[in-house]
């Protein structure tokens, strides 16, 4: 029997959803992570006074610029100088790109403005341009102006910590006689990490979107295929065996623990379908048992005595009316039958299950008939080891029931009793040569019986009428698992 499967498509889609918050949590952890150690290198960088260095590395070429410059040059040229003295100050020798040198851009879009005042402290030129920010400006007179032009070097002027980080340099320019020439001041801005990572707009999320859509997308291809898919065919077989029907196997031989799992739940559910059949036969002994001890106890005693009440009857008739004798004595004839036909129900109820194979107990049954009747009986019986044990019993007593009709109303001379295989179906049918006349409406419990019989198979079909060629047929066909 086919297992469809149920539809269950919910656990697919929290599994995706959680894998792809998972990886999203995760992915912002790691960038998180890594910004963080590069920040932590920058600030330690910092504390080492490698920016300062790199500022005094850079007052040294301004000054020559300065020293260099002729009358009526503008700032131009000294705005692109600062551009790249900005460059080299993010980029001082010695030190890669992987390092530090991308860190301040990855953190922030712009993380070091310049400002270049002359001696007068007008701005001669600034960095990275009008669009971006500038350093605060200085003036002579200002305390940092008196310590930047005291001091022979760079000096950090300010500074501030996380949530933000600045720091802010200056350094007095001189010319070559050693007059004051100018002050370039330096500042550094940098948010904390996370900052980047969540409020950013740049291609990182778009990128990150992405790869979290593919792994959403092949989390639910591979859930549904190898995970949800095999426990929907382990639900349609529990929801079979559920039902009685204990048919269904699980299809799933993986090494995985799916696939054990799987073959446990298979052998437990043949376990299951051997109980279930034990405790149905054991209430069926049990059954007949009861019916057996109420049949004895009622009706035999009854048609005992009704025997006897006419044996009795008949003795007093014989000489006075003897065609009321004749009838009483058919009477008791019939009653003998009735009690020897009872007696062996009697004992047929009382026995325990036969170990005999399904042909065995048909071949017996048609001698004990062709003995007890004088009608000839045939059998031809195949696929006889194809019926299950918990089926021999309702065929068996149909066939009881078909042979006590032949005896009772055909008149035939010959019975014949056949199982075969019709179209992937089992027929059994009991067909004899006699007057015929049974039809599928007929009353009488015999017939319904065994339509009821018929009905306990699976797909049973009870069929009964004349043959073509004179007598009746009485068949019942069902589907073998």
């Amino acid at each position: 029997m086919p297992v469809t499967p149920l539809p269950n498509r919910s656990l697919i889609a929290k599994l995706a959803l959680f894998y792809a918050a998972l990886s999203l949590l995760g992915l912002v952890l790691v960038k998180s992570t890594l910004l963080l150690f590069e920040f932590r290198g920058l600030v330690a960088e910092l504390e080492r006074g490698e920016l300062l260095r790199a500022v005094n590395e850079a007052s040294v070429q301004l000054e020559r610029e300065l020293e260099g410059a002729r009358p009526g040059e503008g700032g131009a040229r000294l705005g692109h100088t600062l551009e790249y003295l900005m460059w080299r100050i993010e980029r001082p020798p010695g030190r890669t790109e992987t390092e530090a040198a991308n860190v301040l851009n990855e953190i922030a879009d712009q993380p070091l403005g310049t400002r270049l005042v002359d001696a007068a402290g007008r701005e001669l030129a600034s960095a990275p341009g009008p669009s971006g920010w500038l350093p605060r400006p200085i003036a002579p007179g200002d305390g940092e102006w008196q310590r930047l032009t005291a001091s022979e070097g760079a000096l950090e002027l300010a500074r501030a910590d996380p949530p933000a980080l600045m720091r802010r340099y200056g350094v007095a320019l001189h010319d070559a006689e050693g007059r004051l020439a100018g002050v370039l001041l330096v500042e550094l801005h940098l948010p904390l990490p996370w900052r980047r990572v969540l409020l950013s707009g740049t291609l990182e999320w778009p990128m990150l979107l992405g790869y979290l859509l593919l792994f959403g997308l092949g989390s639910a291809l591979f859930l549904g295929r190898y995970v949800t898919g095999r426990f929907k065919r382990i639900e349609a077989a529990a929801h079979a065996w559920s039902r009685g029907d204990f048919t269904p196997a699980i299809a799933d031989r993986s090494p995985d623990e799916l696939g054990r799992l799987a073959r446990e739940l298979n052998r437990m559910a043949s376990e299951l379908r051997t109980l279930v059949g034990t405790r149905s036969r054991l209430a069926t002994l049990e059954e007949r048992q009861r019916l057996a001890r109420e049949l004895h106890d009622t009706v035999k005693q009854k048609a005992f005595a009704l025997q006897l009440q006419l044996a009795t009857a008949l003795k007093s008739l014989v000489s006075r009316e003897p065609a009321v004798a004749a009838r009483v004595e058919e009477a008791r004839r019939i009653t003998e039958e009735i009690q020897r036909e009872l007696a062996q129900i009697l004992d047929e109820l009382r026995a325990p299950p036969s170990e005999l194979t399904l042909a065995q107990q048909l071949a017996i049954r048609a001698e004990d008939f062709a003995r007890r009747s004088s009608i000839a009986t045939l059998t031809r019986v195949e696929h006889a080891e194809r019926v299950p044990e918990e089926q021999h019993e309702p065929l068996l007593r149909i066939v009881d029931e078909a042979l006590a009709n032949v005896l009772r109303h055909s008149g035939a001379s010959r019975v014949e009793i056949v199982l075969r295989d019709e179209h992937g179906e089992l027929r059994l049918s009991i067909s004899d040569d006699g007057r015929g006349g049974a039809r599928e409406n007929a009353p009488g419990m015999g017939l319904v019986n065994m339509r009821a019989r018929a009905g306990q198979l699976p797909g049973g079909r009870f069929e009964v009428g004349p043959r073509a060629d004179g007598g009746t047929s009485v068949s019942v066909c069902w589907r073998i698992p």
